[in-house]
Parts: structure tokens; sequence; C-alpha cells
């Protein structure tokens, strides 16, 4: 699920920065809604297979129990988080048109959700950002920039580029296919698929 948008995982977003001349909100999901499509059934049905009984069968869910254990306590906020979240999707698939980054616009319904909540209660909606993850998000990007800026990225791409240009011109393209694609399982396997993209 999260493959098939730009704002799906870290990954995605990421690679929807680096190309947001090239690719926008719906180029992502036009692109990779039909492979994902395609590799549903496959994946539902190995889940199925390898869990067995623990996925199958009848699921019994006690609804009055859920509503007392998780009451919605403020219908007026949900119907406002409500209005923010489908104005911000929409404005996610009117990139092509407004030209905002998806950045800005999550950042736009962040600003105006603080603004339709109690601002009484405003610091709790703060302390309920996970900061610590945005600091290392933001520290990962820097050493990313510092490792580019010394030339290593540059090395290995001039590495895999003169690899692929030893090749025939026939089977040029197939090679690097698959280049790519083992280098990245080899990198990601020690590098997580964040830093490695990044």
């Amino acid at each position: 699920g999260g493959t098939a948008t730009m704002i799906g995982d870290p990954p995605n977003i990421i690679i929807g920065n680096m190309l947001a001349k090239y690719l926008d909100f719906n180029d992502f999901l036009f692109n990779l809604g039909p492979g994902v499509i395609i590799t549903s059934p496959p994946v539902f049905y190995f889940l199925t297979w390898y869990f067995g009984d623990a996925v199958k069968g009848t699921l019994v869910v006690d609804i009055p129990k859920l509503e007392k254990m998780y009451p919605i306590t403020d219908r007026g906020l949900l119907m406002k988080c409500g209005a923010v979240l489908s104005c911000v999707i929409c404005s996610f698939f009117l990139h092509p048109v407004t030209h905002l980054d998806p950045a800005w616009v999550s950042i736009m319904g962040a600003v105006w959700l603080l603004v339709a909540f109690d601002m009484h209660h405003c610091h709790e909606a703060l302390h309920a950002v996970e900061w610590d993850t945005l600091l290392f998000f933001a520290a990962l990007f820097v050493v990313v920039e510092g490792v580019g800026e010394l030339g290593l990225l540059r090395f290995i791409a001039n590495t895999l580029s003169g690899m692929v240009s030893g090749i025939s011109p026939g089977g040029r393209q197939a090679f690097s296919i698959f280049l790519i694609c083992w280098s990245s399982a080899i990198f990601s396997a020690f590098v997580d698929n964040i830093p490695f993209t990044a």
C-alpha cells in the first residue's frame, strides 16, 4: 500500500522530492499502482498459506466493547480533522495544477488543524509530535549531503557506470537492470532503506 503513492513511505517521499521536476503525485500512483495491484493477490495468498489458521476463519469483534474502550470524545474535532484530511488528500492529487510540494501541503494541513484545534490544548498536540524522529531525519540528510560533497556517492556511481559501459550495447540495458537491482539488494542488507534512498 505504501509503495503506490508518493507519501506512502519515507523513501517515496525522498524520491518524489528529488525528482519533483519530472514526477508528481499522480505519476507515482499511475506508474506504481498497477504493480501493487498485480502483486497484491500473490502476497495475500502467500500470507494466508504461511500463517494458516491464524488468519483464516471468522473474526469476532465486540463493537460495543471497543466503543467503550475508545469512545469519540469530541465529534466536532473529528469532523474538522476529516475535513482537513480530505482537503490535504485532494491537494495531493491537484499537484499538477497547484504545483505545491506534498511537504508544503502537509504543513498547511497541520497548521490548519492547530488553528481548528482548541488553542488552550495546542501544547498537547505538540507533545505528541515525534521530535526525535524528525531530528533523526534532519541529521540523516545532513550526513548524506556531507557524503555527497566528499564525492563518495559520485565514486560509487562512476564505478557502476564503468561496469555498465564495459558491456556490449545489446546487453547493456539488461545488465544495468540486473546490476542496479542486486547492488541495491546487497547495500540495503547492511543499510536501512531510508538512508540508502537518501
